[in-house]
């Protein structure tokens, strides 16, 4: 809204007394009418507090009573009671509570409150009653040099006359009345100031002999006289008001049309007059300038602004000296940007009257220039980096590539086959330098792609590193590096494939930088923190080095072996994936010493169940090659015959196809199913190994599917993975394509199982049931070095939906499974009538849980981890109880045996132990000591030969022990 200051004409009369003064007060306010148009306003010194009056008063008068706030608009017909400790005055109809300036003397609240209404337009008078000091005696001379009235108590009849006796003693005093006198006063008061205002405002002449008295007939007399005149110009009065209010409702809509305008463009707006005071302001001015009605009038350097605006003043006096516009940008401390624009305001008469500051809101233009320029930039460094990639990549693969072609020419000119050897290995390590080139261009693209989205959860960090070692041992050995591993029990929190790349880029850069010497990766622990630590005694890196040596394309001055140069992403990859898990990276090297890598982690309890790094490969295990028929399709010729002759060398039948539409002819034939479909992605004719993937199982189903592509863009391998194939990157290694191959193979033929439920089968089939697919694939792996064929499930309910097994068989089943758990599947293939043996694991010992998994029917129960002799063994015996039926047999009277050589008081707590009771309540029961429990439990274990509480359990169910 426009607000110009406009000031209140209400009459406003000032009263001050003493605390001991109330009762003056009390009989001043009892018999003033509840309509008497006059703000009054009550200082009472030394009182407890201003509510406190509040109360007090309003039992004794009819006008409203309220306790003075600041900013409080004044009240006609009303007491305004002043708190006490402030500085109270009046300006334009408010109240305002001011601070005494520094440096000045002490400021007094009556006197203050008369100086500031000496300065008021309005009617103003005070009344002095009982009181003491001198509180007011500098007051009414301003107030009635001003105009204004002073009214006295009479010392006489006052309880305290200090203050009547200070007042009168000025010679201002326009009245010294008693308390009782004082309404007839204040009536004459009022009455003299309406008339005179009259006068002053219309132009009535009006005579007054005396102030009106309701005791004498002659003030009588001139009220009725002065009526007489008022009415007489009444008819006057009433079509100027009509003109006046005609005039102002224009103006009011005149102002609610500009205060719209203003609103809705939301600019501030200031109007400063050419002495830089604030004349008019708009409320979108005041979240700048934090400006109050009461601030018109005041000079603009008084105010406080949000705005960092040091010139406003200098370039508003610019203006006014030259008249021409003057534009900024400025910004607030909380980031938001206005433009800021002056020019001149010209009055009527088109003189200058001073300038008016708009304040445009620039801010979402601001952000989009800085994304803009933020985005140039990226772009400019983006170009950077591809110039700066190409011409690595180009230099980089162009070595092995000019060594390949070397080699390639000494092989065919070479007869001794020692030399030929040699050559072709030569030719490998080539082969595998290209190949971890290629799949560090593949990492870096992932990364900056922004497809790579940590997994965090806990992680063993001990088994992570003893796999990294096991892996990295034959090269180190190779080298004569002595490799050394301090693992450590402790959980983190981190990705664990993520991490596990991280630690063997480090270790691949340890080694290629190591000549001779060793290399560590240990752990330490310091409170909730683990630092991995990778060092070693290799050539180091200089200070230079170290500022740069986690940026893309930067590598060591000199490696050892220059096959294994690299296209120096390896460290650059370590350093973005560690700050995608948010784990500080850090490096410390000395030339010709080597270096230490420090990655922090946070450390986390174990929960059940953590993932555990996974491998990039299966565990090593013996397993038979599979082969089978392989549908080939790839548009290059020499390619498509070099991977026909490795597949069929391996002992695959392969049928080789050179486009899509070949391929289709082909399989809508009368052919034999493939196995198999091994196809380029990118294809002739318009279409791709992909689409063929999909066409396909129109008419073979569902058929393993590899995708080789050279196309490493994020698209296209996202493309691949979400259609549920294997992707396989060139250049592959013949070895690991066909080891890929077999377990495609292995894996769908596993799936289907037709053997598994047939009676006549001669080989033992285990079910393993387990939800974590790791456990399932190593437990596959295991039993088919055996010979065993195995059939995988994820859960219970998926068994049972399936065929129930016969012949040779045996199910080895998780106890904590989703849904149905192992006892629940185990105790339902009795109810079916079903025979099958079972063997279940257990993350941890609990007796009751093992009693429950035998009674239900289970032959074991395994408590994980268990090796492979154990599993091997119990599974054997499982198909051979059940072949043989259950008897009691040389493990039963050894069982009993055993358990026959325990003490009364350690069968006692051998019972509760299989009731699954903690050592606590086995205490409280038979009352003694927790530790003397302990004590017993550790005999029982040691005299019975069991290693843990589910091997107890076994020995007890095998000799029928029961409670007696």
């Amino acid at each position: 809204m426009l607000d110009n200051g406009n000031r209140s004409d209400l009459p406003i009369i000032a009263v001050a007394a003493s605390k001991d003064g109330f009762e003056a007060c009390v009989r001043l306010f009892k018999d003033i009418p509840a309509d008497m148009p006059v703000a009054f306003l009550l200082l009472l010194g030394d009182a407890d507090g201003g509510t406190a009056v509040v109360k007090d008063l309003q039992r004794h008068t009819r006008l409203a009573v309220v306790e003075a706030r600041e900013a409080m608009a004044l009240r006609p017909s009303a007491v305004h009671v002043i708190p006490p400790g402030v500085l109270p005055t009046v300006a334009q109809g408010f109240i305002r509570f001011v601070e005494s300036d520094a440096g000045r003397d002490v400021l007094q609240p009556f006197d203050t409150l008369l100086w500031s209404m000496a300065r008021a337009e309005a009617p103003v008078a005070c009344i002095v009653l009982a009181g003491t000091g001198s509180d007011g005696s500098l007051g009414v001379r301003e107030l009635t040099a001003a105009g204004g009235t002073v009214f006295v108590q009479r010392p006489e009849e006052a309880v305290d006359r200090g203050l009547p006796d200070v007042v009168i003693a000025t010679g201002v005093a326009t009245k010294i009345v008693s308390v009782d006198q004082m309404l007839p006063e204040l009536q004459a008061f009022l009455w003299r100031r309406i008339l005179e205002q009259a006068v002053v405002d219309h132009g009535i002449v009006v005579a007054v002999a005396r102030p009106p008295n309701a005791a004498g007939d002659a003030a009588q007399a001139d009220l009725i006289a002065a009526n007489a005149v008022l009415m007489a110009q009444n008819d006057a009065l009433t079509a100027e008001t009509t003109l006046l209010q005609d005039q102002l409702a224009q103006a009011r809509q005149a102002e609610s049309e500009l205060r719209s305008v203003l609103a809705s463009i939301n600019i501030g707006v200031l109007y400063l007059d050419r002495n830089l005071a604030i004349r008019v302001f708009t409320s979108a001015a005041r979240a700048i300038f934090r400006v109050i009605p009461s601030d018109v009038g005041r000079p603009l350097v008084d105010l406080a602004t949000s705005v960092r605006d040091d010139d406003l003043a200098p370039d508003a006096r610019q203006v006014l000296a030259s008249l021409a516009p003057v534009e900024r940008e400025i910004s607030r401390t909380d980031g938001q940007w206005f433009l800021r624009r002056i020019q001149p305001y010209r009055d009527d008469l088109g003189q200058v009257a001073g300038v008016v500051v708009t304040y445009a809101d620039i801010t979402e233009r601001k952000r989009a220039t800085a994304a803009l320029e933020t985005a140039m930039v990226e772009a400019e460094n983006s170009s950077a980096a591809k110039s700066q990639f190409l011409a690595a990549a180009s230099h980089d693969l162009r070595q092995p590539l000019q060594s390949l072609a070397l080699l390639q020419q000494l092989l065919a000119r070479t007869d001794d086959p020692a030399e030929a050897d040699r050559l072709i290995n030569l030719m490998d390590q080539t082969q595998v330098s290209m190949a971890a080139m290629l799949d560090s261009i593949l990492a870096a693209n992932r990364i900056d792609s922004g497809v790579v989205h940590p997994d965090l959860q806990p992680v063993m960090i001990g088994p992570l590193m003893k796999r990294l070692a096991a892996e990295f041992e034959p090269q180190c050995a190779a080298r004569n590096i002595h490799l050394r591993v301090v693992a450590s029990s402790a959980s983190v929190q981190s990705d664990p494939q993520l991490l596990e790349q991280v630690l063997r880029n480090l270790m691949s850069n340890a080694l290629r930088y190591t000549p001779e010497g060793s290399i560590l990766m240990g752990c330490r622990r310091r409170g909730n923190k683990l630092t991995v630590v990778v060092c070693d005694t290799g050539i180091g890196v200089t200070a230079a080095e170290r500022a740069i040596i986690f940026e893309p394309y930067q590598r060591g001055h000199m490696a050892i072996d220059s096959v294994e140069q690299g296209l120096g992403l390896g460290l650059s990859i370590v350093a973005r994936l560690a700050r995608l898990m948010d784990h500080p990276i850090t490096v410390k090297s000395t030339p010709g010493r080597g270096s230490a890598f420090t990655l922090e982690l946070d450390v986390v309890s174990a929960a059940p169940g953590m993932a555990l790094p996974t491998a990039t490969e299966t565990p090593n295990l013996p397993q038979v090659t599979q082969t089978g028929t392989i549908l080939l399709v790839e548009d290059e010729e020499p390619l498509r015959q070099l991977l026909t002759r490795v597949l069929e060398q391996a002992g695959h039948t392969v049928i080789a196809r050179f486009d899509a539409p070949d391929a289709m002819k082909w399989a809508s034939g009368e052919v034999t199913r493939p196995d198999l479909l091994l196809a380029n992605y990118d294809l002739r004719a318009g279409t791709t190994g992909l689409q063929l993937a999909r066409d396909l199982p129109l008419i073979f189903g569902a058929l393993p599917t590899i995708i080789l592509t050279g196309d490493i863009t994020q698209d296209t391998l996202t493309e691949i993975t979400a259609a549920g194939f294997q992707k396989v990157v060139k250049p592959v290694q013949p070895a690991a394509l066909l080891a890929q191959i077999s377990d495609m193979l292995l894996e769908a033929r596993t799936a289907n199982l037709p053997a598994l439920h047939s009676p006549n089968t001669l080989s033992i089939a285990v079910h393993v049931i387990d939800d974590d697919p790791l456990v399932r694939e190593s437990m596959r792996r295991l039993f088919q070095a055996e010979g065993w064929v195995v059939a995988t499930y994820p859960s219970a309910e998926d068994f049972l939906s399936q065929a129930r097994p016969t012949g040779t068989a045996c199910l080895l089943v998780d106890q904590a499974l989703p849904g149905m758990d192992g006892v629940g599947l185990v105790s339902t293939l009795r109810y079916e009538g079903s025979h099958l043996p079972a063997v279940m694991l257990t993350d941890h010992s609990d007796a009751a849980l093992a009693i429950a998994a035998l009674r239900a029917g289970a032959f074991d129960m395994l408590e994980k981890p268990s090796g492979r002799d154990e599993l091997v063994a119990s599974i054997k015996l499982a198909i051979k109880d059940a072949a043989e039926g259950r008897r009691q047999t040389r493990e039963t009277r050894d069982a009993k045996r055993r358990l026959a050589g325990l003490t009364d008081r350690e069968h006692e707590v051998l019972v509760r132990v299989l009731q699954g009771a903690p050592n606590k309540i086995i205490a409280a029961d038979l009352g003694i000591n927790q530790r003397t429990v302990e004590h017993h439990r550790a005999s029982v274990m040691r005299k019975t030969g069991a290693s843990s509480v589910p091997a107890l359990v076994r020995l007890a169910y095998a000799a029928d022990y029961d409670n007696g």
